[in-house]
């Protein structure tokens, strides 16, 4: 399997303690047939900054493409 991501844009509240990360994630793979096939989605993180100052997924969607 082969994945590319392609951040589009990320958006960061003044406050620092939330962000919105958006792209599009193309993941390629191998049939039994030796041909490839790709697949595209749209993708959106909320990230949250935990007490630590690292930072975690707090919400995750993503919708594929036709």
């Amino acid at each position: 399997m082969q994945l590319n991501i392609s951040v589009s844009s990320v958006d960061v509240a003044r406050s620092g303690d939330l962000a919105l990360d958006r792209g599009s994630v193309q993941a390629t793979v191998t049939g039994k047939n030796g041909k490839p096939s790709a697949q595209t989605s749209e993708y959106a993180l909320t990230w949250k900054k935990a007490a630590d100052g690292s930072r975690k997924i707090a919400a995750d969607t993503s919708a594929n493409e036709k």
